[in-house]
């Protein structure tokens, strides 16, 4: 028979393998279809404004749309093309590069996704199921190959959800300080992703009243 040390060593091993199995289950699945994918309008323009060989400031006039004739604009801060520069300077100014780029953070939403689940139910099966669902979304595929911001913003709005959950559970001063840091990262990225705020108001409002649990 098992010591109890033994059993949570294996219980930490199991969870372990999950987490890392479908993680690599989901990355494989994008790297599969990372061959046919051709870049198009936008994500050219992801490519025009990243280009790590002009200054930052010829980035920020590409970024508001200075192109000659044409005029090239999107509809988010250019943190997240800045990120992408620097990512082109790093591995090399190619297109595929830009993709490899979105796939990183697509995969680890899966294991984020995974994770976040385990702060309402520690079930193994439901953590599985959560992760093949993600792994399979077609809508968060697709995303993890484009040359756009969406991937990260996912990632960035996923850490954001189980930094806030931890610090319900224990408000230490540095997880406040990283909660603070990833929520200002999400609004910078994106700023449609302070909509999570709502949800973890509502959240908060329906423990306090249901459970009279005040934090």
């Amino acid at each position: 028979m098992l010591e109890k040390n033994e059993i949570l060593k294996n219980n930490k091993l199991q969870w372990i393998l999950i987490f890392l199995l479908i993680t690599i289950f989901g990355f494989l699945v994008r790297f599969y279809l990372f061959e046919d994918r051709n870049s198009w309008h936008d994500e050219w323009h992801s490519i025009y404004v990243s280009d790590p060989n002009i200054s930052n400031i010829e980035t920020l006039k590409r970024f508001w749309g200075e192109k000659g004739s044409e005029k090239l604009t999107e509809y988010y801060p250019p943190l997240y093309l800045f990120l992408l520069k620097f990512f082109f300077k790093l591995f090399g100014y190619v297109d595929d590069i830009g993709r490899l780029f979105s796939v990183f953070f697509g995969t680890l939403s899966i294991t984020l996704s995974m994770y976040l689940v385990t702060y309402f139910e520690k079930s193994k099966k439901l953590v599985i199921f959560v992760g093949l669902l993600v792994s399979f979304n077609l809508f968060l595929i697709w995303q993890s190959l484009e040359i756009r911001a969406h991937s990260l913003v996912v990632f960035s709005v996923l850490l954001n959800l189980c930094l806030f959950f931890e610090v319900l559970k224990s408000p230490k001063k540095i997880l406040l300080f990283f909660y603070f840091l990833v929520s200002l990262f999400s609004l910078s990225l994106w700023p449609i992703s302070g909509l999570i705020f709502l949800g973890k108001i509502i959240y908060l409002a329906k423990d306090m009243y249901i459970k009279k649990k005040f934090y």
